[in-house]
């Protein structure tokens, strides 16, 4: 998981979506993307706000909103 370089790493969800968890099931909505962030910093052992920054400065770039 280490070896994506941060700098070229894009984060989203594929909400809506139902998850079936146990016994119920959960209605994923965009702003689970803060989960796949702070896994993402987790797996990458940095700092939330170090991948923060660095994921929103990638989207700006990707979007071209620079």
């Amino acid at each position: 998981m280490t070896q994506a370089p941060l700098g070229r790493i894009l984060i989203e969800t594929d909400s809506p979506v139902h998850y079936k968890e146990a016994e119920s099931s959960y209605m994923a909505e965009p702003k689970d993307v803060v989960k796949t962030w702070k896994a993402l910093a987790r797996l990458k052992n940095l700092n939330e706000e170090e991948v923060l920054t660095a994921v929103n400065e990638n989207a700006k770039k990707f979007f071209d909103l620079v």
